[in-house]
């Protein structure tokens, strides 16, 4: 869980490749500075690991065609923090990452500063001077980690024995962590769509072994491109307490959650060989997702699994018990995965509301003005307009609710005025447009019909409400497109 609820990850990590290569094979550069400055925000301000959450594609290395995963894990970031170096310069994958955060806070309603912190930190590798940092960088104070002083040479990123890089990394963890507080009490806006009330699909893809982990990176790639949200990769956190309260927070959110498993076990929770991340995030799913989609690949042959641990784990869910209708087990080809998902998310939507069988137009008058509706008709139904007519009732009450009644089949509303006061015609008007709301009826556009001319001061009479209120008089009815906008089509032709 990150140290700010309303964003998946803290710190978003973009570097160029090969800053983090070495001739030895050793560490680089890159992971060996972000395992100082985990540990420094880890000691000085969180007080025990991790709190705030760190990601970097060192996973996707050789994979940077997963474009929406990383996008979404940026723009789901509280903080960029950007190794600018000659090969970040370079970089156009780097380039649009610095984009794609700018963009997208741009999108959610979310400023780049916090007071007078950024959310955008320039670490800069090498003496790179202002005209070679991203737009996005300027105006902004770079963290310089080299070695050139204030010498024109870009020198080389500081070695980590020495006490300059000690009081540099301080130096930084203490900027970023006054920045997290910082956001934590602005309380930044979260993007304007609201997931419990705006139902999008939503998958947890759960942890898997480092064979299937490609595998699982495409996949989510292809959900991302079919308009699926997809929970970012868990753990972090790994600590078992940790990571089983985080996977069920997440469960909760996901329409499906989805397990790939193969014939080798996963990595072990807290050292623990009995127990493991995909065996535990199944085991929690079952019992807080609201359906689990769990795919083996078609040429496992279950029963000749030789480690005993996942031999069991697949055959009791193969063959065991399902006691709940959202649990499927599906042994198929690689290639069909991401479309045995999205089918499952089809069946998991409820059937959409019945639509009305005709996009009618109801008409509906005071008894006093009666005889207008009569003519109003005829002409509708020369040009093949459905309507439905209220029967001429003298007692208020059954009026109305034979109102009531009939709007939940109409689209459209007209009341034909003559006679009846203009209290009587507002009363009316308001009536219809709230019960309409209130009952989530099909109207959208309400009318009242002159029976007379009308003068231009009448079009004041009846100006309120959420729903457009037109005005018509006969003149307007034989206009060749007096019924444009009301029918939302021109001369009277249907449809």
């Amino acid at each position: 869980m990150a140290f700010l609820p309303e964003f998946e990850t803290d710190i978003f990590i973009s570097h160029a490749r090969v800053d983090n290569k070495t001739a030895d094979l050793s560490d680089g550069w890159v992971t060996v500075f972000l395992r100082h400055l985990e540990i420094e925000l880890s000691q000085a301000f969180a007080g025990r690991m991790n709190v705030v959450e760190l990601w970097w594609d060192k996973e996707l290395e050789g994979n940077r065609f997963f474009d929406e995963a990383i996008r979404h894990t940026i723009s789901n970031s509280a903080i960029f923090l950007a190794l600018n170096s000659v090969g970040f310069a370079n970089s156009e994958y780097c380039q649009k990452e610095v984009r794609w955060f700018s963009e997208n806070a741009a999108l959610q309603g979310r400023s780049l500063k916090v007071g007078d912190a950024s959310r955008i930190f320039n670490v800069l590798l090498y003496n790179l001077q202002p005209h070679e940092w991203p737009e996005e960088f300027k105006g902004r104070i770079g963290s310089p980690f080299h070695d050139a002083g204030e010498s024109k040479e870009k020198g080389r990123p500081i070695s980590f024995n020495s006490e300059e890089f000690r009081q540099r990394i301080r130096k930084l963890s203490d900027e970023i962590a006054a920045t997290l507080n910082a956001i934590k009490q602005s309380a930044i806006p979260a993007p304007s769509e609201k997931p419990e009330t705006i139902k999008k699909d939503i998958v947890f893809l759960a942890y898997t072994h480092d064979d299937l982990k490609e595998r699982r990176a495409l996949v989510e790639n292809e959900l991302i491109r079919n308009g699926v949200t997809v929970i970012p990769r868990m753990p972090p956190p790994y600590p078992a307490a940790q990571h089983e309260a985080k996977v069920i927070e997440q469960l909760k959110r996901a329409n499906l959650s989805v397990h790939l498993f193969n014939d080798r076990r996963g990595q072990p929770i807290d050292e623990d060989e009995s127990n493991n991340y995909p065996q535990r995030q199944i085991q929690l799913a079952l019992k807080h997702a609201p359906a689990q989609l769990i795919w083996v690949p078609q040429s496992l042959d279950i029963k000749s699994i030789s480690d005993e641990t996942q031999r069991k784990l697949l055959d009791g869910l193969a063959n065991g018990e399902r006691e709940t209708s959202g649990y499927r087990f599906v042994s198929e080809p690689v290639s069909v995965i991401t479309d045995q998902i999205l089918d499952r998310l089809k069946q998991l939507k409820p059937p959409p509301p019945p639509k009305p069988e005709e996009v009618a137009t109801l008409l509906h008058t005071h008894p006093k003005d009666y005889s207008h509706v009569s003519w109003l008709n005829q002409f509708l139904q020369k040009f093949h307009e459905p309507v439905i007519i209220s029967p001429r009732v003298e007692d208020p009450k059954l009026s109305l609710a034979d109102l009531e009644e009939r709007l939940r089949k109409a689209a459209r509303l007209i009341i034909v005025f003559n006679e009846a006061a203009e209290d009587w015609v507002r009363e009316r008007l308001i009536h219809a447009i709230h019960f309409a709301l209130n009952e989530k009826c099909p109207l959208n556009r309400c009318a009242v019909f002159f029976a007379p001319p009308r003068n231009k001061a009448d079009q004041k009479l009846f100006n309120f409400g959420p729903v457009p209120v037109d005005y018509f008089d006969m003149d307007d009815f034989l206009s060749p497109n007096g019924l444009t906008k009301f029918f939302g089509r021109g001369n009277g032709a249907k449809q």
